[in-house]
């Protein structure tokens, strides 16, 4: 009778460590999935970062297109504002020159 209750006892005690070690298991599982999807939404933070930085950079360099082509326009400006202030100052000087005469 001892026999049969130690054989049942070490049955139920090895059945017990087989559901533990299967909870392990399955507890490892849970935890490796976890962390694969905390990798998979760091990935997806990173890669959303980068096409930040990458739109951001675009932006950069329009920005830098548009200054530019306001530089341009600006010494344009300047340009033809020299050519009219020249062409009034001759002007002035036939005037001048009629005056004179």
């Amino acid at each position: 009778m001892r026999k049969i209750v130690f054989l049942a006892t070490a049955a139920s005690a090895a059945l017990a460590l087989s559901a533990c070690s299967k909870n392990e298991n399955a507890a490892d599982a849970v935890g490796d999935a976890a962390s694969g999807a905390v990798e998979q939404a760091s990935g997806a933070v990173d890669a959303g970062a980068a096409k930040v930085d990458e739109a951001a950079d675009k932006a950069a360099d329009k920005v830098g297109e548009a200054a530019g082509d306001v530089k341009a326009a600006g010494e344009d400006a300047i340009k033809a504002g020299a050519a009219k202030v020249s062409e009034g100052a001759d002007k002035v000087k036939a005037a001048a020159d009629k005056v004179a005469q």
